[in-house]
């Protein structure tokens, strides 16, 4: 368990950096800062990376379809050597995603994170997009009721 004040700041300000560096600003260079080598990510949808390589492809996926890609730190909790935060993704649908061609339309999604800390490395990411809401506001899908 994780009592110290530091290290509990710490691992605030290395998870803030996945959505400013990673998402944001597409730099795969900070993967390698950030997560231990063994590292396991799950983001719903894009999928589960458990190895290096496919790790590093999740966030080029990203900006490939969406080159301006901005996401923003809503909220930030920590407990014990976890990191959750609520965060606000925006951009425009440039390039392919999910078998979409692009189509120009600009969305703003809520996504959540959670990170596992060990030795200041993340070893567990999980997030979880909102998928329907992102194809939706894209116009790769209208919404049931509509």
């Amino acid at each position: 368990m994780v009592t110290d004040e530091s290290t509990i700041d710490k691992h605030k300000r290395l998870a803030k950096r996945i959505p400013t560096e990673i998402a944001g600003e597409g730099a795969t260079g900070s993967v390698d800062e950030l997560f231990a080598e063994d590292a396991v990510v799950r983001v719903s949808p894009l999928g589960t990376a458990e190895d290096w390589d496919a790790f590093q492809e999740l966030p080029q996926r990203m900006h490939v379809a969406f080159p301006d890609l901005e996401a923003t730190v809503e909220r930030i909790v920590t407990e014990d050597d976890h990191v959750a935060m609520q965060l606000t993704l925006s951009g425009t649908h440039r390039g392919p995603f999910m078998g979409a061609d692009p189509t120009e339309e600009e969305f703003e999604i809520e996504h959540t994170s959670s990170a596992q800390f060990a030795d200041d490395e993340i070893v567990e990411l999980w997030g979880q997009l909102d998928t329907f809401g992102l194809l939706r506001q894209i116009g790769v899908t209208e919404a049931p009721m509509e």
